[in-house]
């Protein structure tokens, strides 16, 4: 009996401390410095109309407001599939209204962009059913780096990721529609692997009810038999460097996947991470499925490696730390170096949710 509450005790919080590898994903592209000189200069005091980018130039966005509470209430907008524009941020308060349709940040179409938030804090909220960082299409990459002293807070809105996925209504007559959006938070990277200590900021992202902190907003579909639930998937997640405060919205991971959605392919090889899940949602990988899933099924937690840092992750009720949420099973959970502590709340401490395997 009492190596059967040992075991149990086990596999609900486990704590690694393992050597760093030097394995590293392909090169980001992202710059190691902030420049000297920019190419655009943009002051949202100044500004009563969206920014839309649609080069690869180098900008500096800021607000020269002395004024804590002001807020600017438009959107910037990288569009076109051959944009990948360098965009340093300071200062800047951007809270859209949350009937806006829109999301703070959005990568439009097969964009690419850069964002640097440099300086002084920058604080970010998308409307309802849209993440504060949003990434439309899993096509590009997005780039998310806090010089070391500054902090970028995102919070997404109902059913959107903080930073990602949008909430995705396929369903034409829905006022929520739009044709360019999904519910996946694909091809994103967080922080620097060639300068992390220059790069070792903060980037605390929330995600709104049923969205991750990070990754995939909720996927809705209305159809004959009626409304129904599929959520996006959160993967080809990279983190480097920095401190990466994630928490999901309720049913989802606070790093991974929406409600309904499956979190794989991500990559931690340093930083300090801190990934909590909402109700029922994995710290990292899967959000919640309402029915058992299938090992074998792509809606599995898998293909989660971690390197190097410091990772806490922490399941919610029926969840892993690491891996499946409520209903979801995991595979190919990789530790190879760094700290790891992971805490599952009737779902295993790395491995499958409650009622799954791993």
């Amino acid at each position: 009996m009492k190596k059967r509450i040992l075991s149990i005790l086990l596999l609900c919080c486990m704590v690694l401390t393992l050597l760093p590898t030097t394995a590293f994903a392909a090169e980001t592209g992202a710059m190691d410095n902030i420049p000297a000189k920019f190419d655009v200069e943009i002051d949202l005091c100044n500004r009563t109309s969206d920014i839309n980018i649609k080069d690869s130039k180098t900008y500096y966005i800021y607000s020269s407001s002395s004024d804590p509470d002001f807020v600017w209430t438009k959107k910037i907008q990288i569009n076109g599939k051959k944009a990948a524009p360098h965009i340093f941020l300071d200062n800047v308060n951007i809270q859209v209204k949350k009937d806006a349709k829109t999301p703070a940040i959005e990568l439009h179409g097969k964009a690419s962009a850069y964002l640097y938030f440099i300086n002084r804090d920058s604080k970010l909220t998308g409307a309802t059913g849209r993440a504060a960082i949003q990434k439309n299409r899993s096509e590009g990459q997005l780039y998310v780096l806090a010089r070391t002293g500054t902090t970028v807070t995102c919070k997404g809105g109902y059913r959107a990721a903080g930073i990602g996925g949008s909430w995705a209504i396929r369903n034409i007559g829905d006022s929520m529609f739009n044709m360019d959006m999904y519910g996946h938070g694909v091809n994103m990277h967080f922080g620097s692997q060639s300068n992390p200590d220059y790069w070792g900021g903060t980037i605390n992202a929330t995600g709104g009810e049923y969205g991750a902190g990070i990754g995939a907003g909720s996927w809705g579909h209305s159809g004959y038999s009626g409304n129904t639930i599929h959520g996006g998937a959160g993967e080809r997640l990279y983190f480097y460097s920095g401190t990466v405060n994630a928490r999901g919205g309720r049913l989802a991971a606070g790093i991974g996947g929406g409600f309904q959605g499956r979190g794989s392919h991500i990559y931690i090889y340093g930083g300090n991470i801190d990934a909590q899940g909402g109700d029922a949602g994995a710290g990292i990988g899967g959000g919640v499925w309402t029915t058992k899933q299938d090992m074998d099924g792509i809606n599995a937690a898998s293909d989660i490696v971690i390197s190097g840092g410091r990772v806490s992750a922490r399941g919610q009720y029926n969840a892993a730390g690491i891996g499946g949420g409520q209903y979801v099973p995991a595979r190919n959970i990789t530790i190879t170096g760094g700290h790891v502590s992971a805490t599952g709340h009737y779902g295993a401490a790395i491995g499958g949710g409650r009622w799954c395997h791993g």
